[in-house]
């Protein structure tokens, strides 16, 4: 039997994927959505001075965001530089001013979920949750936001982003998740 390397190439797929997903929570993170939101765009040294970031770097992410299909890149016509903007999916899904921005939701993957999702082994090798293990403390993610107000905050932006995108309610299944959103509502209503 053949190997034309398409099996190889789908498992670096699957091994790259993570990368993926971090160029994509760290542009969320640095807002750069945000900043690239105009019909103009900005050259990499306009972003660099924009974000305070590293000249290379941001070379590197715009262009990994080029590739993912998330910017667009427009050449100028002389001796200008390009210009980078967003294309009409990130100006819809992750700018954060958008109604029907997923930023919250790629925000709280990036700081809860994958962090926990790194201890996968673990949780396979002990079938317990690796909460604990990533953040020292609680053993659920109810656990974890009902002691931090920003992830907790985060997580139910998360949800109601979901919502708005799909148009679809999103429920709290489990009593635990239910009783800390509650419980997070009381105490940081700023009636409270």
């Amino acid at each position: 039997m053949a190997n034309n390397g398409s099996e190889a190439l789908e498992i670096l797929a699957h091994v790259h994927s993570y990368a993926v997903t971090q160029a994509l929570v760290a542009a969320c993170h640095l807002r750069l959505f945000d900043h690239l939101d105009s019909e103009e765009g900005l050259t990499v040294q306009q972003v660099v001075s924009t974000i305070h970031t590293d000249v290379i770097a941001t070379q590197e992410l715009l262009n990994a965001l080029m590739s993912l299909g998330y910017l667009e890149k427009i050449e100028s016509k002389g001796y200008g530089k390009p210009t980078y903007r967003n294309t009409p999916q990130a100006s819809k899904y992750l700018v954060t001013t958008s109604t029907e921005s997923l930023y919250p939701y790629v925000m709280i993957q990036g700081q809860v979920a994958y962090p926990v999702q790194s201890n996968f082994k673990y949780a396979v090798q002990e079938g317990q949750p690796q909460v604990g293990r990533t953040f020292g403390q609680g053993k659920t993610f109810a656990d974890i936001i009902h002691k931090d107000s920003k992830k907790a905050m985060g997580f139910f932006a998360s949800k109601h982003a979901l919502s708005r995108v799909f148009h679809t309610p999103v429920i709290l299944d489990r009593s635990e998740e239910r009783r800390v959103g509650k419980e997070c509502r009381s105490r940081w209503s700023p009636y409270h």
